[in-house]
């Protein structure tokens, strides 16, 4: 039986990560000739501070926490293509986090949140735009959390959703409820 070499020996054999050989096909942007660019852990990291100003003020710890983690996975996708569908499917979650704590605490933790968003359609603050990239979000996470096989995401496909999470974040976490409630007070509670 073969046992592992001695603590003192592991990191002499560590391997450094390498990038996923599909980033190889994948064009990270073009040259001022016009000729493309490699796409480089560089790249995704630049896209993925973009996101981060989109929060406008920071959203309460565990939202803020979701987003940075979606961002951190789009980037080392890297080193593992598939962590790309995998932050999507974490800023998609603080998307939902957002609305259980910042537009309806008082909502019970089973109230599926397809029900939190058709609320605040009818309330009227979620205009059918938004109400309905929301829906799509909700049926892309669904389908996400319990997958016949593995996903795997295009930067085209991936890029969107992580940027629209923080969009609706920044949008929610910023909205004045406690106004907006006292001024409609006759909308009943989740």
């Amino acid at each position: 039986m073969h046992s592992p070499p001695p603590h003192h020996f592991r990191h002499h054999y560590a391997v450094a990560p390498v990038p996923d050989p599909r980033w190889s096909n994948v064009v990270g942007g073009l040259n001022p000739d016009g000729t493309p660019t490699p796409m480089s852990f560089e790249i995704l990291e630049a896209q993925s501070k973009e996101w981060a100003l989109l929060l406008t003020e920071p959203p309460p710890t565990g939202i803020g926490r979701l987003l940075a983690t979606a961002r951190s996975l789009f980037r080392h996708s890297w080193f593992d293509y598939e962590f790309m569908a995998v932050g999507v499917i974490v800023a998609l979650q603080a998307v939902e986090a957002a609305f259980r704590q910042v537009v309806y605490p008082e909502a019970s933790d089973r109230a599926p949140f397809r029900s939190l968003v058709d609320k605040a359609q009818h309330e009227g603050w979620l205009d059918v735009d938004l109400a309905e990239r929301l829906d799509a979000a909700i049926h892309l996470r669904n389908s996400l959390s319990h997958p016949p096989t593995q996903a795997a995401f295009t930067v085209g496909m991936a890029v969107p959703m992580i940027e629209n999470s923080h969009h609706i974040v920044n949008f929610v976490c910023g909205y004045d409820f406690s106004r907006w409630r006292a001024e409609h007070s006759e909308w009943p509670t989740v």
